[in-house]
């Protein structure tokens, strides 16, 4: 199959922000309430990191964005495994919890305010029980047999990371021979950074639309996944016996 082009994937990926600007709230089942409010979130930062890239590669600050796109990628990597594994969204829903108080200790560390203090007292971390699973064994979990998503996500990494990548990007050979400053550097990979950034938006959209039962989103999301040849989700890679018995 015929890879997508720049162009094409860039027009696929403008859908997923829009589609959540289009609504004004989505209907959610009551059982369902705890779990949509609490991954809402991570497919609202995918979202907006995917529009907050295409602004930027319209204004030519394509090496820049990746920042963005790693970002978005390990969102929806991890909005992925939070819904398709059966103690994903208690583990995260204890992550959360605990990384809350632990972000306003800090906070009140520096600066001794006392309504903070007060605020932490009324905190409480959810039951105990395993945390969320570090990113890095997340994505081990989800990845196939050739290592497409670390492939991917280190080859992010480098531009937002301190790489070579920061030395090669300002530096070129003129026609004189001589090495010249490259002032506007701009993404070697942007192919591949833009199918980074459309498996983000699929997986994270993929994920909402299952939350909402939205299932015209989901027939739609299927017939692009042929089109851009990359999966709706990642289920199937998760064993059964830690995935969510209703997947």
């Amino acid at each position: 199959m015929e890879t997508m082009s720049p162009e094409g994937l860039e027009s696929w990926i403008a859908e997923y922000p829009a589609y959540m600007r289009e609504r004004d709230g989505f209907e959610v089942r009551p059982e369902r309430a705890d779990e949509f409010l609490l991954l809402l979130g991570l497919a609202e930062r995918v979202a907006r990191a995917a529009e907050a890239y295409l602004v930027l590669a319209k204004s030519d600050f394509t090496l820049e964005a990746i920042t963005l796109v790693r970002a978005a990628f390990e969102h929806a990597i991890t909005l992925e495994w939070v819904f398709v594994t059966r103690h994903g969204v208690d583990q995260f829903q204890r992550q959360v919890d605990r990384d809350r108080i632990a972000y306003f200790r800090k906070l009140n560390a520096w600066l001794k305010n006392d309504e903070i203090a007060a605020k932490i007292k009324e905190l409480r971390a959810s039951s105990k029980g395993d945390r969320l699973l570090s990113f890095a064994r997340i994505i081990a979990q989800l990845d196939d047999h050739e290592h497409t998503l670390q492939k991917l996500y280190d080859i992010l990494s480098q531009q937002v990371h301190v790489t070579f990548g920061a030395v090669t990007a300002h530096l070129d050979e003129a026609e004189d021979g001589r090495l010249a400053i490259v002032h506007d550097p701009q993404d070697a990979m942007r192919h591949g950074t833009l199918y980074a950034l459309a498996i983000a938006c699929m997986l994270s959209w993929w994920v909402l639309a299952n939350l909402t039962e939205d299932n015209e989103a989901l027939v739609r999301l299927d017939r692009d996944s042929d089109k851009l040849a990359i999966p709706t989700n990642l289920a199937h890679v998760v064993s059964v016996s830690l995935r969510r018995p209703d997947l």
